[in-house]
């Protein structure tokens, strides 16, 4: 019980750290701790949503793909709200 709540305790301390890297890893052990305590007891709803808060610290890296870096003769795509907007905007309709 006690390295239940210092675990706990620590890792919500350290999500509070402005360190991305420092921040993920308190995820993780979080994380880890909720399926332990999920595969040990019956506080199911409870610990799912505090997995689902932690996965929030890793942000649109979880969930982005990753996309590969054109090729040189590869042309490269723009947004149409970047197209519209400025000079990007003109030189893009200008190449067109």
């Amino acid at each position: 019980v006690a390295g239940t709540l210092w675990i706990e305790i620590s890792a919500s301390f350290l999500i509070l750290v402005p360190i991305k890297k420092v921040q993920k890893f308190a995820a993780v052990v979080g994380i880890l701790l909720q399926v332990v305590i999920l595969l040990s007891g019956n506080y199911n709803f409870f610990n799912l949503l505090t997995i689902v808060l932690y996965l929030t610290l890793f942000g649109d890296t979880l969930y982005q793909k990753k996309k590969a870096k054109p090729s040189r003769g590869e042309r490269l795509e723009v947004s149409p709200l970047i197209a519209k907007s400025g000079r990007i905007g003109a030189a893009y309709q200008f190449l067109n």
